[in-house]
């Protein structure tokens, strides 16, 4: 989490827009915009995964399974997903041309890219520290637009995230 103030309101901005956050990643000179999946979305990507190496064990010897080609296709497959326009949509601006001709090393290095963008939408709240933790709650009760609906920032939390800022807030006394 960056130190400045503007920062910590642009993640407060980034986990209240969800899926519909969109932020950028460059390779070879050209502009992808990204936004995270919607979990609906994650399990589709993960099921034609599944699929995708159910398929190719049948073909190999033994069932062999190179495990690097399960990871390739979960990185091709989310970027794919990723570079659509809205939850649903069925209008990649990344094709499966495109990725399957970069090099390993730009393919990994475009999906660090998309995952520290779904961090910042979606931090782990368990691999926070506890002043990160303390900086988005004070954010939260500080920004007046958050007060009207005070439940607004945690609706996108995952359980985990929700029972980590009820745990602080307890132990914290507020």
């Amino acid at each position: 989490m960056s130190i400045g103030n503007v920062d910590r309101i642009n993640q407060l901005e980034a986990m209240r827009l969800g899926v519909d956050y969109t932020f950028e990643v460059k390779v070879r000179g050209f502009s992808l915009m990204l936004r995270p999946l919607a979990i609906i979305e994650t399990i589709d990507v993960t099921n034609r995964v599944i699929e995708r190496v159910n398929h190719d064990m049948k073909s190999r010897p033994n069932g062999m399974l190179n495990p690097i080609f399960e990871q390739t296709m979960m990185a091709l497959e989310t970027l794919v997903m990723a570079s659509t326009s809205d939850v649903g949509a069925n209008d990649p601006k990344i094709t499966y041309y495109v990725l399957e001709r970069c090099s390993a090393d730009e393919l990994n290095s475009i999906f660090k890219e998309y995952v520290a963008g779904c961090d910042k939408v979606n931090p782990s709240l368990d691999r926070m520290n506890p002043d990160e933790i303390e900086t988005i709650v004070d954010e939260i009760k500080k920004n007046p637009d958050w007060e009207k609906m005070p439940l607004l920032p945690l609706i996108g939390l995952s359980h985990s995230q929700l029972a980590n800022v009820a745990l602080h807030l307890l132990t914290k006394g507020d």
